[in-house]
């Protein structure tokens, strides 16, 4: 079966380009590690936003990204409401300024592609590592950074 989420309790996370969602190839879900991946399909040089939802829950959650092993340095993202919603599309990369986030070549020999991963059916395959964090926040009155 092939989603356009990655979904985990009452969270979920899924990648945009060109305002689509991108498809899930091999969803792994390990509740013990409390982690979600997935395959997508990519293309070289274009832009992509990582979005994360939190669906009904009354606990303030904080939120992180990270791409390619980077944190993104954006404000901490806080979800107020029962259901809320964050999106990242760029990374800062000095004081008022910042890079969008873009898929780059992934360069691979003979025999390394994954099997059954999109990469293994396209000539020219792509790649960029994005991992989402969420903490839930003691309440709703003290916000700190989470490590």
């Amino acid at each position: 079966m092939v989603s356009s989420k990655l979904q985990f309790k009452q969270f979920s996370a899924h990648v945009k380009v060109d305002g689509k969602a991108l498809e899930c190839y091999s969803i792994w879900v390990d509740k013990k590690a409390k982690h979600v991946s997935c395959w997508i399909a990519s293309e070289a040089g274009k832009a992509f936003s990582v979005i994360f939802e939190k669906e009904e829950t009354k606990r303030a959650c904080a939120t992180y990204l990270s791409v390619d092993g980077t944190e993104v340095d954006v404000p901490d993202d806080i979800f107020l409401r029962e259901e809320d919603q964050s999106e990242w599309d760029f990374m800062k990369t000095s004081k008022g300024k910042g890079r969008s986030f873009k898929f780059s070549p992934l360069n691979v020999i003979e025999g390394e592609v994954t099997k059954g991963s999109p990469s293994e059916k396209s000539e020219t395959p792509t790649t960029s590592r994005s991992c989402s964090r969420c903490h839930q926040c003691p309440s709703r009155h003290h916000w700190h950074r989470l490590p």
